[in-house]
């Protein structure tokens, strides 16, 4: 989300310039007392830097336009890139411009946890405050990533720019790790130069607020999953490679037959077996796909009443999973698809276009919360009028299967008197017939962890750590 700018210019003495200051002022006050002419010539050209830097970083500062640029959509333990983009509209060129970006968490009860990291080999890439975030890097990668990794209240991403031509951009960028999924806020910027003495900063601040959803981690599907989300069919006659008189997919080449389309004779191979040669085409398979995130957690509702947040082990990695399909279903899955996410709210996502159910579907698993009673049954109800009928519904859960689910039946009723009773009976034989095509895998059984590996690094962070280890000693 995108505000206009509102951009807000202050003058400041660094501290090197109330040192020259001082300097000056003792200069200046001896030169009257004393009444000489060599300490007042002094102290006048003194005054000349002050009001040299003063005029030149107003001058840089009110012709530098800078804007952000960041990615659609982070994903948590990963490294993304965070790129600014300065131009300069005066006729003279600007020299050491640099901008100063704020990141922070806008969950209600999240502690921020966002680490900057410098590339050692990107030469654009540049931050005066290296000490802080390799530390940072370290206490994370000692913690195996762990949510408790001590980063900065919020953190700050500074970027310098040696010179802005005149009339061109200047690109630079930084490597940011995130790691813990949820909303954060890019902004407000600060653009500024002390050039060229370094007596005073001029600096601008760019309140241009960026909103950021980090999705959960990724990991790996493993080929066990690949072929079980590929034998799925829906419907008696569904095949996955039905051969017949239409489709989209040339299969291969047959003898003509009694009731085949001309438009299907290949004429060119019929001349030269001196028979009718037709095309046979493989018709699309038709395939939906239903899944339900059960996102269940003994201490989440004592932990909301508190207004602090204890990620569960066992809901990021099934959050994790979802991500991971999500981002993959495209391959797989030609027919509809629905997902149902079950927290503290349940969220239903069906397959309008399959960009606008990757982009909903990451926002809302980059925010859900876990919940003592998720609300099932409104949820499988729900997927089941989204796909076919013989489509089966996959849960991933916390738990394993509990016994009262058929008791949930009540929640899809409405509960209102103006309704009858018949409404509710109904509902209930439908959940009923729900339950047969369920799938029920829960993330500690054996079958989970035969179709995802949650532990993932990250190459490129894997390789900075690499090279961290050698220029940092233990």
């Amino acid at each position: 989300m995108n505000r206009k700018k509102n951009i807000s210019r202050e003058i400041v003495v660094s501290a090197e310039g109330w040192i020259y200051l001082i300097i000056l002022s003792f200069i200046a006050v001896g030169a009257v007392l004393r009444n000489v002419n060599l300490l007042i010539l002094m102290s006048g050209m003194m005054i000349a830097p002050l009001l040299v830097n003063w005029r030149l970083g107003v001058l840089w500062v009110n012709n530098i336009v800078a804007r952000r640029t960041v990615p659609n959509r982070l994903h948590a333990r990963q490294l993304a890139s965070v790129q600014w983009l300065c131009y300069n509209r005066s006729s003279i060129s600007a020299w050491g411009v640099e901008v100063i970006d704020s990141v922070h968490s806008s969950d209600e009860g999240q502690s921020n946890a966002v680490g900057d990291v410098a590339d050692l080999e990107d030469s654009n890439t540049q931050n005066t405050n290296v000490i802080s975030p390799w530390k940072r890097l370290r206490m994370a990668i000692s913690r195996s990533f762990s949510n408790k990794a001590g980063l900065t209240h919020p953190s700050n991403i500074r970027l310098e720019f040696p010179a802005v031509s005149s009339r061109k951009n200047e690109v630079m960028g930084c490597r940011l790790y995130v790691p813990r999924r949820g909303i954060y806020q890019f902004g407000p910027a600060v653009v500024l130069t002390r050039f060229p003495f370094g007596l005073i900063t001029v600096r601008i601040k760019i309140d241009n607020p960026e909103t950021v959803f980090v999705a959960p981690q990724l990991g790996n599907l493993t080929p066990v999953w690949d072929r079980r989300i590929r034998s799925i069919m829906t419907g008696q006659d569904a095949v996955i490679k039905k051969r017949g008189l239409s489709g989209e997919d040339f299969f291969s080449l047959r003898e003509w037959r009694s009731g085949d389309s001309r438009k299907l004779i290949h004429w060119r191979t019929s001349a030269r077996h001196g028979s009718p040669v037709v095309k046979q085409l493989e018709q699309p398979d038709n395939r939906d796909f239903a899944m339900l995130l059960d996102l269940y957690d003994t201490d989440a509702d004592a932990n909301s009443q508190s207004g602090s947040r204890v990620d569960s082990a066992n809901c990021e990695t099934v959050l994790s999973f979802a991500a991971t399909v999500v981002l993959q279903i495209n391959s797989a899955i030609q027919g509809r698809v629905a997902i149902a996410v079950c927290g503290e709210k349940t969220t239903v996502f069906e397959s309008k276009t399959l960009r606008d159910l990757v982009d909903q579907t990451m926002r809302r698993l980059a925010v859900v919360q876990p919940s003592q009673q998720p609300k099932l049954a409104p949820a499988l109800i729900r997927l089941a009028d989204s796909v076919s009928n013989s489509t089966p519904i996959f849960v991933f859960s916390t738990r394993s299967r509990p016994d009262e689910l058929m008791e949930y039946s009540d929640e899809a009723t409405v509960e209102d008197d103006s309704v009858n009773n018949s409404t509710g009976l109904v509902e209930r034989a439908r959940l009923r017939s729900i339950l047969q095509n369920l799938v029920w895998i829960s993330v500690d059984s054996s079958e989970f962890k035969s179709l995802f590996d949650p532990n993932v690094q990250d190459k490129e962070l894997q390789a900075l750590t690499e090279k961290w280890n050698q220029y940092v000693p233990n």
